[in-house]
């Protein structure tokens, strides 16, 4: 699942200064930082490669937290920003006439906030691509495919648990580290509530001067209650987007129907392994009235959407989500795509987050009620 941060309020703004070398560019490629705040992207600075290559970047810090550094439109770092100078090298333009499904992972160079930060990118990594080896893997076999998707759902759900163990240890290891929150999302909201609670009050005791801590707790109240909107059997929150002829589409038009509702990108290998899933259980349900589908990107790129929605011809609705689906992403408390839900003919949340054949079991399920 491709990946989609934690913030907190320092007590007083500072800069930070970001310097690397970047290797193949375009004249006119700026390096940028951006930070999301409630799933909104913020631009904090840019400034331009320099004609050998090198960039330095003055960036103002008004939370510290999880940031991107784009390099041009060729490599992206997540980063911990908050009080340590950071160095970042980029290989920067790719030349190769295959585009690699997994890019390279980049490491920042500072201080251990940011080394600490480099392990969580690590495992996001390392994660994500064993999922993509999966799926290349087990979706060519000859095997059927419900015991295709069988064996992907348990490598996927072996995949998690490993994850949060790694997450648990580098968490227990390093209870006063304020980037340690980053590892937070990987946990158990549940079975590891008293770690997180635990390790945000070392935090607190630690760092005085960092609101990091306080702001986590308030921004986990909030997705508390926003978790509690979307639960199963609550009505489905209505969103709103264009089609591909320009035309608004909601998702509440549907009622009536049971909807099958994708979120998905062009640039996410996990979302357009999916595809022919969903394109085989269409076929099956198409001319059931009962029955509809709905693709929803966050691509941030148009034209890159457009052309992913030619190449995979989906014939179902497509809509694009304005401003890389951030309203989406926050209303569906989206970490992750591809990011599949049923909603019921009663309009009302029936499965979440299913792949493969539960997709097709979802829908029966809904049909039968």
């Amino acid at each position: 699942m491709a990946a989609v941060g934690v913030s907190g309020m320092i007590n007083a703004q500072q800069t930070v200064k970001i310097r690397g070398k970047v290797g193949l560019f375009n004249e006119g490629d700026k390096m940028s930082v951006m930070q999301r705040d409630d799933y909104t992207s913020n631009t904090l600075a840019e400034a331009p490669i320099q004609a050998d290559g090198t960039y330095v970047l003055e960036v103002p810090v008004a939370k510290a937290g999880k940031a991107l550094l784009l390099c041009g439109n060729h490599e992206r770092l997540y980063f911990w920003l908050e009080d340590e100078d950071i160095t970042a090298d980029f290989a920067g333009k790719d030349t190769t006439k295959v585009r690699m499904i997994v890019p390279k992972l980049i490491e920042a160079k500072g201080g251990p906030k940011t080394e600490l930060y480099n392990w969580c990118n690590f495992i996001d990594h390392q994660a994500y691509k064993e999922m993509i080896n999966t799926y290349n893997s087990v979706r060519m076999d000859s095997l059927p495919k419900s015991v295709c998707d069988s064996i992907i759902t348990n490598l996927r759900k072996g995949s998690r648990d490993i994850t949060r163990e790694y997450a648990r240890r580098f968490v227990k290891q390093n209870p006063t580290t304020t980037s340690v929150v980053a590892f937070f999302p990987m946990l158990s909201e549940t079975e590891d509530s008293l770690l997180i609670e635990n390790t945000l009050d070392s935090i607190i005791k630690a760092n005085p001067d960092s609101r990091v801590a306080q702001n986590y707790r308030a921004d986990r109240a909030e997705k508390q209650a926003l978790d509690r909107a979307i639960a199963i059997g609550a009505p489905a929150p209505d969103l709103t987007f264009n089609n591909l002829d320009g035309k608004p589409v909601s998702i509440s038009s549907f009622k009536g129907k049971v909807l099958i509702v994708d979120f998905w990108a062009s640039w996410c290998g996990p979302c357009r392994a999916e595809i022919p899933s969903l394109k085989k259980i269409y076929d099956e349900f198409k001319d059931n009235d009962r029955v509809a589908f709905l693709s929803i990107s966050i691509d941030s790129d148009k034209d890159a959407w457009l052309k992913a929605v030619k190449k995979e011809a989906m014939p179902w609705e497509q809509l694009l989500a304005p401003n890389a689906g951030q309203l989406a992403l926050k209303t569906y408390q989206i970490s992750g795509i591809p990011h599949i839900i049923c909603i019921a003919e009663d309009g009302t949340i029936f499965r979440k987050e299913i792949r493969g054949d539960g997709v097709r079991t979802a829908i029966v399920d809904a049909l039968a009620r």
